[in-house]
């Protein structure tokens, strides 16, 4: 999909910059999503960092897959004194995003609020875009090899399939939560993807050195993805072998949509 021209027009205005910085703008933050994306979606992104409405420019079934994309901006954390505390006494720490606080957090001391802030902005996004781009790499392939129906038995690990199905039905008792995605593969962990990828590496040897170096890659992220996930902080060093491995992940997957084979499509006779 192209980007609107109404939609540059628009950014021009808002942000008082040219044409061609305006492109160089979404460009950047496309950069800043892996590359994973197209340039319509970085464009729509752009325009919701700067306080423009998309709706009127791009479709409903677009705008629905640009959610998951989109990643809060930088948290910024502060002690900020509270009056009626005593000085020998806890006082909160406040959230915010941006300039907006959005939570009073009792007993929170600076560090965990500074480790907030470096968390959200430099190592949650790195993981998000790999575990996704990853469910995207193993959609496309997929579905290329045995068509759009090849989530079963036949191709997935049964045991993947029934945890799958646990979540599906766990979540759907909770209508407050809202859909992982359309496809099951949105619903899988990083360990589950991992026993596609090495059932079917066949499939994917052309992106990866040996099969050695790609479980090598989803054991580091998936190794400091649990760190995160409970919560806890990362130390200086396996930020930067996030960022290291990330940057793996982007030059080995970069020539992949290129080479993806075209989706198989169903034979008319059997439907």
């Amino acid at each position: 999909m192209r980007i609107p021209p109404g939609l540059i027009q628009e950014l021009n205005e808002k942000t008082g910059l040219s044409t061609r910085t305006t492109y160089t703008k979404i460009k950047e933050t496309r950069k800043q999503h892996g590359g994973f994306i197209a340039l319509a979606q970085a464009a729509a992104i752009y325009a919701e960092h700067v306080g423009i409405r998309v709706q009127k420019y791009f479709p409903p079934d677009f705008l629905e897959k640009l959610v998951p994309l989109t990643i809060p901006k930088p948290v910024s954390a502060a002690l900020l004194p509270q009056k009626g505390f005593r000085t020998n006494g806890q006082r909160p720490i406040i959230i915010k995003f941006g300039n907006k606080p959005i939570e009073s957090i009792p007993f929170l001391t600076p560090q965990i609020a500074k480790d907030a802030e470096e968390m959200a902005y430099d190592v949650y996004p790195h993981i998000y875009l790999f575990e996704n781009s990853l469910r995207q790499l193993i959609l496309e392939v997929m579905s290329s090899h045995f068509g759009t129906d090849w989530w079963c038995e036949t191709n997935v690990n049964r045991e993947v399939i029934r945890k799958v199905s646990d979540r599906k039905k766990a979540e759907g008792t909770k209508r407050w939560h809202g859909k992982r995605g359309d496809h099951d593969i949105f619903y899988t962990d990083l360990d589950d993807l991992k026993t596609i990828l090495n059932r079917h590496y066949n499939l994917f040897n052309a992106y990866f050195d040996d099969q050695n170096q790609m479980n090598t890659i989803l054991n580091e992220v998936e190794s400091l993805r649990n760190i995160i996930a409970h919560s806890n902080r990362l130390d200086p060093d396996d930020i930067e072998r996030l960022r290291t491995t990330f940057k793996i992940w982007v030059k080995k997957l970069s020539p992949v949509p290129e080479t993806i084979p075209a989706k198989k499509r169903e034979d008319p006779a059997t439907l």
